[in-house]
């Protein structure tokens, strides 16, 4: 009875410290990729990846099940920085968040998605698709780079619990929550930076609030004063 009862007062406390470790590890995956995105803007006179198209210097047999992958930003960091990998050994190591179970983990359903519209390309300043550089970014450690995401979206009569290489830069509100930022860590989601550095930003209400960190007090919305997306 004795040990039923100490149990019961200590699994609170394990669970909280189990998930804890998984959003250290998430963390350190995100520091890790942002070394490789470093790497590449050192390498590329100060540009920033394209989030999918290209980057044609990538070795084009970069496959999973069949389709090309090899033009995505997180093939192409993994092939130039680190080990050439394909598409399923890919997504299960820096690019899975620990706190992430969804139902696929393959080309572009990885928990992490990239600040495609502002940094990948320049869709919301001239409406073109070269990307970012550098000095065009007004303070790279308040500029959104990467943020944990999901894509929750039926497909026939399942929803599907997936991350998304890409993320959205606003929410409207809608029923739709594809490439949305996800809060995997009771109250907090982690979050990278243009500047290479990685932190965690609490959203109060956890995964049941996620639509909170587009609010002005955390990330914004692209367009709006303050907003942590836009690089100009």
């Amino acid at each position: 009875m004795i040990i039923a009862i100490l149990a019961a007062m200590l699994l609170p406390a394990l669970n909280v410290a189990r998930e804890r470790g998984k959003s250290t590890s998430c963390l350190a995956n995100q520091k890790q990729i942002g070394i490789m995105f470093m790497g590449y803007t050192g390498d590329y006179n100060g540009f920033f990846p394209h989030y999918q198209s290209g980057n044609a210097i990538v070795d084009s047999s970069v496959k999973d099940s069949g389709s090309d992958c090899s033009n995505m930003w997180h093939f192409v960091l993994s092939y130039l920085y680190g080990r050439p990998l394909k598409g399923t050994t890919l997504v299960k190591t820096m690019y899975a968040c620990p706190a992430h179970t969804p139902d696929r983990l393959a080309i572009k359903y990885i928990s992490y998605g990239y600040n495609f519209a502002n940094i990948g390309s320049s869709d919301r300043v001239n409406g073109t698709r070269t990307p970012a550089k550098e000095n065009q970014i007004r303070r790279t450690s308040n500029v959104l780079l990467l943020a944990e995401t999901f894509r929750s979206t039926y497909e026939g009569t399942s929803k599907t619990k997936r991350g998304y290489f890409l993320c959205k830069d606003t929410f409207t509100g809608s029923a739709s929550t594809d490439y949305t930022i996800s809060v995997r860590h009771m109250e907090n989601t982690n979050l990278l930076w243009c500047d290479g550095h990685a932190s965690a930003m609490r959203i109060p209400g956890g995964s049941r609030n996620y639509a909170l960190a587009y609010d002005p007090q955390y990330l914004g919305r692209t367009g709006e004063t303050g907003n942590k997306w836009n690089r100009e």
